[in-house]
């Protein structure tokens, strides 16, 4: 009894020189001290716990978190254990774990403010937003007062798209603390969201005048005006976030974007290549390189770098099977291929034609589509087996992405597929639609102006339907191809005798094909229906943007991809009705010889 209770306080002893040490940043003779203690007491719970800090302070993150996780499991009453082990884990992004350690500490204490708090940080970054603004709720009701967990709460309604209640979180929290930095940063992020440009800076300004050198506050107002196409001053704020934090890659990618956005391409890519030296498994800024490679039309590059959409933080084609992929490489003849499509409908449409060289190798081909596409896919090649877009085949021999074709079959910018028509609709279709347009005698135009709303660049391309009604001055029946109107434009629509509205009676694709294939010419902002009458042989002017998406490519009226269509650029930014008035030019032109 009396040599246990010997070795029991040279056990104290060892511990409290150890803790000593670590208070005074004597951090290897503590740990030398507390291997000493474990090896002859290797259920000191204290003594792992320690070891874990002074592992931490060391910069040993993994095998600190192993050695509280043994304090854990040797004494898993003690709330301090599983706070630390729980920040630990989430240091180290494994949050999944770090949740579970949040669990366990609120079951200890159920009325931890910052449990619940850290409970949300860890739920919002596994994508479970809605549980995290519950957590965030929790600590609230517990302490009202709590200026982070208003913040917090902020960020992940932003993530939700509820821009307006992030601003009015973000207001709590300001009220609480006038001083909150990132609270003001916040609330710039949301009034960004929302496009309210100006009030974003605002705030964003406040959080530079509370804190001069917040690199993310610089970074996040460059964002916002460059959002605002006001890049010479973006490219300042880039500038001054790169200067305060040389080594975030961030600053770099967001300067190369800016750069992007300015035709500024070669200079782009060096940023990208910085951004790249700092953060080499950053699979956003090899997909923002290939982006400009195929713009410029270096496609053996450009295909190649493409692949990274697939593995980015927002990952597109990635679906994966246990059968391989087709690179291009293997005999495909006699071999059926499952094509999984990707993107938008308009890629879809656009990417459509290499299905068409697969079955003409030979292959059997399965293709995935989204269900607005089927019939008209249907109709234009029924050797193709269609699919449901989420759907598995029950058997086939190989699988690819629909936008990886291009770098399989080797795509260069002279050896694009372009036999056009490779689209078309039933003839019994185009009868009923006959029926209901203009009868003929005038021109017939159908137009476009704006694409789905979800898509993240949206409103670089879409424009306001009063910016197009100028070219209804032509004498020409105007077809409307919109399939949904606001309340708004279809009032507008009702106000002019040449338009014609028919999108109450279109059900799919295959029904705008139909409208399509009886017009003389389409008119339209880079949607689907651009790709759609292009890949019909119909004549198509599509209004781009300044820095247009990269398959129109650069410095050309006319592009590869449909030798149908013709293109008219923003010369500067923003400036649609400068497009239209050009378009209306080459209409009257164009009219004088129809």
């Amino acid at each position: 009894m009396a040599s246990d209770m010997i070795a029991e306080l040279g056990q104290v002893a060892q511990y409290d020189h150890a803790l000593a040490c670590y208070q005074r940043g004597r951090l290897d003779e503590a740990a030398q001290c507390l291997r000493d203690l474990l090896h002859s007491a290797a259920d000191h719970h204290l003594g792992w716990y320690l070891s874990g800090l002074v592992a931490a302070k060391l910069g040993q993150a993994e095998a600190a978190i192993a050695m509280v996780q043994r304090a854990v499991v040797l004494n898993d009453a003690i709330a301090e254990f599983q706070s630390t082990l729980a920040a630990m884990l989430q240091a180290q992004q494994r949050s999944v774990e770090a949740l579970a350690a949040y669990d366990r500490l609120i079951a200890l204490q159920p009325n931890d403010v910052g449990a619940y708090v850290n409970r949300g940080n860890a739920l919002g970054n596994l994508g479970r937003h809605a549980e995290a603004v519950a957590s965030y709720d929790q600590a609230i009701s517990l302490e009202p007062g709590q200026a982070t967990a208003h913040n917090n709460r902020a960020n992940t309604l932003r993530d939700l798209g509820r821009f307006a209640d992030s601003v009015e979180s973000c207001d709590r929290a300001i009220a609480l603390r006038p001083d909150f930095a990132m609270a003001h940063l916040n609330r710039g992020n949301a009034l960004g969201g929302l496009r309210r440009y100006a009030e974003a800076i605002a705030c964003y300004d406040r959080a530079i005048v509370l804190s001069p050198d917040y690199a993310m506050a610089h970074n996040n107002r460059a964002n916002v005006l460059r959002d605002a196409h006001r890049h010479a001053e973006a490219l300042a704020g880039y500038d001054r976030a790169i200067a305060l934090e040389p080594d975030n890659a961030d600053g770099y990618i967001n300067r190369g974007n800016a750069l992007g956005d300015l035709a500024r391409y070669d200079e782009a890519l060096e940023h990208y290549a910085r951004a790249l030296e700092l953060r080499p498994q950053f699979h956003d800024t090899k997909f923002n390189m290939a982006i400009i490679h195929l713009q410029l039309g270096r496609f053996e590059i450009g295909w190649r770098m493409y692949e990274a959409r697939k593995i980015r933080t927002d990952p597109i084609g990635n679906r994966t099977f246990p059968q391989p992929a087709w690179t291009g490489a293997e005999p495909i003849a006699g071999k059926t291929l499952f094509i999984h499509c990707e993107q938008g409908l308009g890629d879809i449409i656009q990417f459509y034609r290499y299905t068409r060289i697969m079955v003409e190798r030979g292959a059997v081909v399965i293709l995935s589509v989204k269900e607005p596409l089927r019939r008209l896919f249907a109709a234009a090649h029924p050797a193709i087996e269609l699919v449901e877009e989420a759907a598995t085949p029950a058997a086939f021999d190989y699988h690819c992405a629909l936008l990886s074709l291009p770098l399989a079959l080797g795509t260069a910018l002279d050896t694009i597929p372009a036999a056009i028509p490779y689209l078309w609709t039933e003839w019994r279709l185009r009868q009923d639609w006959s029926a209901r347009l203009p009868p003929r005698g005038k021109p017939r135009l159908g137009f476009v102006w704006s694409g789905s709303p979800t898509y993240k660049n949206d409103h670089n391309r879409s424009i306001d339907l009063a910016v197009l009604t100028p070219l209804f001055d032509i004498d020409a029946d105007w077809i409307c191809l919109h399939k949904d109107v606001t309340p708004r434009e279809r009032a507008m629509l009702s106000e002019y005798q040449r338009v014609t509205f028919l999108g109450d009676g279109i059900a799919d694709f295959a029904d705008t094909a139909a409208i399509i294939d009886q017009l003389d010419l389409v008119i339209t902002v880079d949607t689907s229906v651009a790709h759609l009458a292009g890949a019909m042989g119909k004549p198509v002017w599509i209004l781009l943007p300044h820095n247009a998406d990269w398959r129109w490519m650069i410095l050309r009226e006319d592009t590869p991809w449909y030798p149908t269509a013709r293109l008219f650029r923003q010369q500067l930014m923003g400036d649609w009705p400068g497009v239209v008035a050009r378009i209306k030019d080459a209409l009257r032109h164009a009219l004088r010889v129809v």
